[in-house]
């Protein structure tokens, strides 16, 4: 599918991955269901060279950061006798050795597998 109608969308994105080249800077991406979101920033990478996870819910912890930790392998970011024991690794690693983009699709699913319980308090 033709990728099309979306310069605006790329160059606001753009802006802020600039902006991120002096510190982290994060950028969150929402809207409506089925608009593109996705592969506005599939597109980016493509010119980016950053990394993407998706962070599915239907998931173990242990599965993502294997999958995590395979992805990391690949690019050469850890070598083949480092290993991500928790996600606790996996943002040091993230944040220590990696300068370009990184995506996490579906971020709001990290609640989902959090070793920490929300509680709701009504007053």
């Amino acid at each position: 599918m033709k990728f099309v109608n979306r310069e605006k969308e790329m160059e606001e994105i753009k802006k802020y991955f600039n902006l991120s080249k002096k510190k982290i800077f994060p950028l969150m991406l929402y809207g409506h269901r089925r608009v593109g979101k996705t592969r506005i920033i599939i597109e980016f990478l493509k010119e980016h060279n950053g990394f993407y996870f998706f962070v599915n819910e239907s998931k173990s912890r242990e599965s993502l950061i294997k999958e995590y930790q395979e992805q990391l392998k690949e690019r050469k970011v850890i070598t083949e006798y480092e290993s991500i024991k928790n996600f606790d690794d996996f943002f040091n690693i993230i944040f220590e050795r990696i300068k370009e983009p990184v995506i996490f699709d579906e971020f709001q699913n990290f609640l989902w597998l959090s070793s920490y319980k929300l509680i709701n308090l009504w007053f």
